[in-house]
């Protein structure tokens, strides 16, 4: 069997019992069926199957112990910001809170985000470029550098937004480019390292009602000004805004 094939399988497995998991077929605690009985189930090898579980155990979903068997975890274990456990969460139906969490989430990081981006990207950047050419200072050219490609992402994320808001692309996907954009020009790291948790957000919140383009672009247009003009109040209230109103 070629290697694509193999993990093609693998993820097939892995994506099947993970569903299976979070749609409740399994009770809490129940144990999963043998190696065996599973190999046979599915048709495939050992070594296939073992790699599909040690990614479900990687997410919290299934612990093992030799002699033990493997079983699921109890819910409060699944790392439920992993996307993968996130997609399964609102793919089973079963689970009310999720998309309401996300939301509160959201909230709780994206607009400090953007308040963020605006203090990065205020009008300080043009003294501190020209205190570092004058002191030669490598490392504050370094910052400068990322700060101009920060704010030439946040630029292009929204060109790209704008035109997918006038029929030429997906605004959905198109409003994760700048959602993440946002996320990185905060500057810090562990924002980006979220990014996956507002990708799941963002293209399965269907319990809002989306705006008509015209208005849900100026919000964006609000929330892009605000960064780069350096209001970080009018930069956090828009992107509460965005949020709120839209399912942004």
């Amino acid at each position: 069997m070629s290697l694509p094939s193999q993990v093609n399988l693998t993820f097939r497995i892995f994506d099947d019992v993970g569903m299976s998991i979070i749609a409740r077929k399994f009770v809490r605690d129940c144990q999963l069926s043998t190696e065996s009985e599973l190999c046979e189930q599915y048709r495939v090898s050992r070594t296939i199957l073992r790699e599909a579980i040690k990614m479900l155990a990687a997410k919290g979903l299934i612990a093992s112990r030799p002699g033990c068997g493997t079983w699921v975890q109890p819910e409060d274990e699944w790392n439920v910001i992993d996307p993968d456990v996130l997609r399964w969460l609102i793919r089973g139906g079963g689970c009310s809170w999720v998309l309401g969490d996300l939301k509160q989430v959201r909230l709780a990081i994206e607009p400090h985000a953007a308040a963020l981006a605006a203090r990065a990207l205020s009008g300080a950047r043009e003294r501190e470029l020209r205190s570092a050419i004058c002191r030669q200072d490598d490392r504050a050219l370094a910052d400068w550098g990322e700060i101009v490609d920060r704010e030439a992402a946040l630029n292009d994320a929204y060109a790209r937004l704008e035109a997918a808001m006038s029929g030429d692309g997906d605004p959905t996907r198109t409003s994760l480019g700048f959602h993440r954009a946002v996320m990185r020009a905060s500057g810090n790291r562990f924002f980006n390292l979220l990014g996956g948790v507002i990708e799941t957000a963002l293209l399965s919140d269907v319990s809002g009602c989306a705006l008509p383009p015209c208005i849900a672009i100026a919000g964006y247009r609000k929330v892009l000004d605000a960064i780069l003009g350096g209001d970080q109040e009018l930069a956090e209230s828009g992107m509460v805004q965005l949020i709120t109103a839209n399912g942004a």
